[in-house]
């Protein structure tokens, strides 16, 4: 009988080198097809949405996509391109034969997000309504709806909802405000340089009320009627079984949730009247008792040392005019806030402060 003998050291040493190459190369096969296929996806950019002129991604603003994703689901363009341009008007547009948003190079961080959301959810409204949010007689709808969807991207959107119903019911006392006038965009929206600051909320105001009233699904069923209607009264007849004088009315009635008080001054440095003020002041302001539009109206005489050209919003509430050089002495100065025949301070509502006087007179 013969005994068992040890295998020889060699061939543990072969048989472990094999088993250690065989893992190798499963390892590699594994980590390879990996690799291939993260480089598959990266190169297809599905997981990318935002892309610059150059083809770059722009991954910093992929969260807005998320959000319109969550809004429009399979409406949402896959790939927008951004293209900025110089404007000092904050121009921005859309174009939806090659989804792309134009976006102003002169925007706040805040506002360049709040613009890219602006006009990504264009091209969403675009592809839901079968183009029909770019005819004239629809923008007032899209325009809104695009302005809540900015909002609610740099969660804004609550204040918002706030100022555009105030501001729809003061176009509501002023008798500015109907289905026909909205529908005629051109002329109650204004142009790029001439923009109503009106329009827009007022257009929010409306699917606001449809939202609230009727539900955000009905909403998107209304907005993609009129892709296939191309009529406002037959869309809102299919949808919501109701008459268009009906749903104008509803929406009116809507228009009163929230408290408006007229602008008025509550604080002003110099005071109205007052004499013997130091000429080496730095800044002169006006205080008041609501916030206020951001749009600047105030008459000086520039020559005189007190230049409109240094006026700015120092709060929602406080009006004030750097002054860059001493006063003229024992002189009496007179401003307007307001400009007669040209223009008004308004409150963040609409609200006009009736023109009034400053002035006073340095020591």
């Amino acid at each position: 009988m013969k005994k068992w003998k040890f295998p020889s050291l060699n061939i543990f040493i072969f048989v472990f080198i094999l088993l250690l190459t065989l893992n190798l190369v499963c390892l590699v096969c594994v980590n390879g097809n990996e690799i291939f296929s993260y480089n598959k996806r990266y190169q297809n950019n599905t997981q990318f949405h935002y892309y610059d002129k150059n083809g770059n991604v722009l991954l910093q603003y992929d969260f807005i996509f998320k959000r319109l994703i969550e809004e429009y689901g399979d409406y949402t363009p896959s790939k927008i391109t951004i293209l900025k341009v110089n404007s000092t008007f904050g121009e921005s547009r859309f174009n939806p034969q090659d989804a792309s948003v134009i976006i102003s190079n002169h925007l706040s961080s805040t506002d360049l997000t709040r613009t890219i959301a602006h006009e990504s959810a264009h091209l969403c409204n675009y592809n839901l309504s079968n183009g029909a949010n770019i005819l004239t007689q629809f923008r007032f709808i899209d325009e809104g709806y695009a302005n809540i969807i900015g909002n609610l991207v740099v969660d804004s959107e609550k204040e918002y909802y706030k100022s555009a119903m105030g501001i729809a019911t003061v176009q509501k006392r002023n008798n500015n405000i109907s289905l026909d006038k909205v529908q005629a965009w051109n002329s109650y929206g204004g142009g790029l340089e001439n923009r109503k600051f009106y329009a827009y909320p007022v257009g929010s105001s409306f699917d606001y009320f449809i939202i609230n009233k009727y539900s955000k699904e009905k909403f998107y069923l209304f907005f993609k009627d009129l892709g296939v209607s191309k009529n406002l009264e037959i869309s809102i007849q299919n949808v919501f079984s109701k008459s268009i004088k009906i749903i104008e009315s509803e929406w009116l009635e809507s228009l009163n949730v929230v408290d408006i008080f007229a602008p008025k001054v509550i604080e002003m440095f110099p005071l109205n009247n007052l004499l013997n003020v130091d000429p080496n002041i730095k800044e002169i302001f006006v205080k008041f008792n609501v916030d206020m539009n951001s749009s600047i109206c105030v008459g000086t005489n520039c020559e005189e040392g007190i230049c409109y050209k240094n006026a700015y919003w120092k709060s929602k509430k406080i009006l004030a005019i750097r002054i860059d050089s001493i006063l003229l002495p024992n002189h009496s100065y007179k401003l307007s806030l307001g400009y007669k025949d040209k223009c008004r301070l308004i409150s963040n509502y609409g609200e006009e402060l009736p023109l009034m006087n400053w002035e006073f007179q340095t020591k």
